[in-house]
């Protein structure tokens, strides 16, 4: 690994041990091995690439992320997000609605502003927007045949229709919208949010495996 790497990777782990209040030797156990090898690795950043992963997993971070990489703008870009909207449809029984929320819309218009910059409100205005869901019963979808439509039917009429991934999306859904709402109102430190929602992330990854 190239050295500004590894010097970047040492700092990067001291600062999330310092940030989460995690000793040497607690991270030594998570490694399976000693704290004098976890206090040589973290003057020289020399963790080998398994350690590095467990650690991005324990942190819930990428690995780029402990190396100091950039994040990779296209995944925000709209084809990203885009793509990843209808793979969730397709695995995931994503649903979407229509809901109208009142905006405050600024016009950017500098000559009004020159003319007159005392007398500019935000003008309100109803817009409409498609809100994704994911509902916590599966439904008979619409393209199916008759026979399939009855078979899927009989089938959800023995074992029920509860979709228990998607439970657990929207249990850890409520529970980061509060805790988000907690932390823009600064109830919450950005460090205290970290935590909170790594733990959220911690519990899911436990009830997957």
């Amino acid at each position: 690994m190239d050295n500004n790497y590894q010097l970047t990777l040492a700092k990067n782990i001291t600062k999330l041990l310092e940030e989460r209040k995690i000793t040497q030797s607690q991270l030594a156990e998570l490694l399976c091995t000693t704290q004098p090898n976890v206090h040589k690795h973290l003057k020289n950043g020399t963790f080998s690439i398994p350690q590095i992963i467990k650690i991005a997993d324990e942190f819930n971070l990428s690995v780029d992320e402990l190396l100091g990489r950039k994040e990779n703008n296209n995944l925000n870009s709209p084809l990203a997000i885009c793509k990843m909207i209808e793979s969730l449809r397709k695995n995931n029984n994503l649903l979407t609605v229509k809901y109208t929320k009142e905006n405050e819309v600024i016009w950017d218009d500098s000559k009004i502003a020159e003319e007159c910059p005392c007398t500019i409100e935000p003008e309100r205005i109803e817009t409409t927007y498609v809100a994704l869901y994911f509902s916590n019963y599966d439904r008979i979808p619409g393209n199916l045949s008759q026979q399939e439509s009855d078979m899927l039917f009989d089938e959800y009429e023995h074992v029920g229709n509860i979709n228990y991934n998607n439970l657990k999306i929207n249990n850890f859904l409520d529970k980061f919208h509060e805790t988000y709402n907690n932390y823009e109102s600064r109830l919450l430190s950005k460090e205290e949010y970290d935590v909170i929602v790594a733990s959220y992330f911690k519990k899911l990854e436990k009830e997957e495996k």
